[in-house]
């Protein structure tokens, strides 16, 4: 299992408490089918040099430091969801409002929660993965069904 992957399976699996709270208060307390339908949308955002393309977005909006805390060995700096947006792009964080039935403001701030701890996991060594391993991660996500639950 790459590091990305362990990364999204523990991240989107529901055992780090602080995402699965936040998705859980987004949800109204059924954040489980939530993580669910996270976890295919976050891959598709990491994959065919998504990840690279989220970082370089961050950086050009002014969060770059915060970016390359996630990379680096050390406490992670948090990004705002207006930043996330900016960095992933307003038509992607409505794609994925829609399919989680939440506002867009609510889809980015929880991308800002989730991508710097996958991208802190998936870099435990202070580099960055390389596409390949991203690619092989997203692929192996998307054949193991890891589809809507509930």
């Amino acid at each position: 299992m790459s590091e990305i992957e362990k990364a999204l399976g523990g991240v989107l699996g529901g055992q780090s408490g602080g995402l699965g709270g936040v998705l859980g208060g987004l949800a109204g307390g059924g954040g489980g089918g939530m993580i669910g339908m996270l976890m295919p949308m976050v891959g598709g955002l990491l994959a065919g040099g998504g990840l690279q393309k989220i970082m370089s977005g961050l950086e050009s909006h002014g969060a770059g430091a915060q970016a390359s805390s996630w990379v680096a060995k050390g406490e992670n700096q948090p990004v705002s969801g207006q930043q996330m947006k900016e960095a992933v792009g307003a038509d992607q964080v409505a794609q994925i409002a829609e399919k989680l039935g939440v506002s867009h403001d609510q889809a980015a701030e929880v991308l800002a929660k989730v991508i710097p701890h996958v991208v802190d996991q998936a870099s435990p060594d202070g580099a960055m993965p390389s596409q390949e391993a991203v690619d092989s991660t997203v692929n192996s996500l998307a054949q193991s069904g890891t589809g809507p639950s509930a």
